[in-house]
């Protein structure tokens, strides 16, 4: 305690007793100042901030992004293990319209299975959940990729 002394800070406000031991109701009423102020500043941040905004996506959800973060993530791995089985439908679809029913219908099976389609918003701070056709592009652009790739790959 001594030392602390000599480099001007004043021992009487620190939270320790005259043998250099903490105090703990003063340690717990600190933090407790300490957590009401960023509760309130996290309040007034949200404030205006509109309804469905996600903190952080959870180990199911698909994430919309490029790049090895977003491809790596739990659910779109997931996602392309899925795909991978189901891949055959969408090669088996005659026309473009019936392409688009089979990755709405993929869509729709996942979304079942409580999965979220997310994206970042405009502040980069928060995830959205995005629109059925936004779902629907990711899933096809996603088996259009699992076309590219060879077979050992997948």
């Amino acid at each position: 305690m001594y030392e602390l002394g000599s480099f001007g800070i004043p021992l009487q406000l620190l939270p320790f007793d005259g043998e250099g031991q903490p105090i703990f109701d003063v340690l717990e009423r600190h933090t407790q100042n300490i957590q009401a102020v960023a509760q309130e500043k996290w309040q007034a941040y949200m404030a205006d901030k509109p309804e469905g905004l996600i903190h952080s996506p959870r180990e199911i959800d698909v994430v919309l992004g490029r790049g090895w973060p977003y491809q790596s993530f739990s659910g779109n791995v997931k996602l392309m293990e899925f795909l991978t089985k189901e891949k055959h439908l969408y090669d088996e679809a005659p026309s473009r319209m019936q392409k688009t029913l089979v990755t709405a219908t993929f869509v729709v099976r996942i979304r079942q299975l409580g999965v979220r389609f997310l994206k970042r918003d405009d502040s980069g701070l928060f995830w959205e959940e995005v629109s059925d056709t936004a779902a629907r592009q990711k899933v096809a652009m996603s088996i259009r990729n699992l076309s590219r790739k060879p077979p050992e790959q997948r």
